[in-house]
């Protein structure tokens, strides 16, 4: 879900810096320039846009020098250079350090709702453990993504009684479930394997999680999410 989101993000991005390099304000380029403008559909993937363009680039500086024009004004290399530099860093950053992730799920309502925005760390989590409560982004089964809480961390007993969750023996304080949700937990006692997590979704009743398909491999979490983002408040 998120990696499709920011290559379309990436795509779009790579696409309207050729469009304007290659056509400036004057609605059409030349005959190359235009070419790969009309090719750059059948590139696949981000970073093969990202080369595509590059390549588009090169050609619009050559055409320029080489047809001697004076009406626009050519590129410098130090402009291609900081306009891919930042396509670049943006892709590495949404990637692999900070990403802005949609919700399209109503399994985490109501601390989630479909249409929000999050802001995802996909390193520093990595750095230190994770806790009770951290929303996570993961791998489902089947190569999908989620958006979950963390409700059990290696070697902890859960089981559920009277609808509520407990840990190691005692009631989980679940303070971000809705009112009367915790009357929707149902599980079956599971022991967290090591290298695990298990997650649950704040809407008990239609979450499919970890009471499913069972703990999550650390190895299939992607991210912490740090706060909302959108809506705004």
């Amino acid at each position: 879900m998120n990696a499709a989101w920011a290559e379309r993000r990436i795509r779009r991005a790579a696409l309207a810096l050729l469009t304007r390099a290659v056509r400036g304000r004057d609605g059409r380029g030349a005959e190359w320039g235009e070419a790969m403008l009309r090719e750059f559909p059948e590139t696949r993937g981000a970073w093969e846009a990202v080369r595509w363009t590059a390549s588009g680039l090169r050609v619009v500086l050559r055409e320029r020098r080489g047809r001697g024009r004076r009406a626009r004004r050519p590129l410098s290399r130090r402009v291609i250079a900081t306009a891919l530099a930042a396509t670049v860093a943006g892709v590495a950053i949404n990637q692999f350090v900070l990403g802005l992730v949609p919700v399209v799920s109503t399994s985490m309502e109501p601390s989630l709702r479909v249409s929000d925005r999050v802001l995802v760390d996909r390193l520093g989590f990595r750095l230190s453990r994770l806790d009770y409560g951290d929303v996570v982004l993961f791998r489902q089964p089947g190569e999908l993504t989620a958006l979950q809480r963390v409700v059990g961390l290696p070697g902890d007993l859960l089981s559920c009684a009277g609808g509520r969750l407990h840990r190691n023996g005692a009631p989980a304080e679940e303070r971000y479930l809705r009112a009367g949700a915790e009357a929707a937990t149902d599980c079956e006692p599971v022991t967290v394997p090591e290298d695990t997590v298990y997650v649950m979704g704040d809407d008990r009743a239609i979450s499919r999680d970890s009471r499913a398909y069972g703990p999550v491999p650390d190895s299939d979490v992607t991210g912490r999410v740090v706060t909302r983002l959108w809506p705004l408040g």
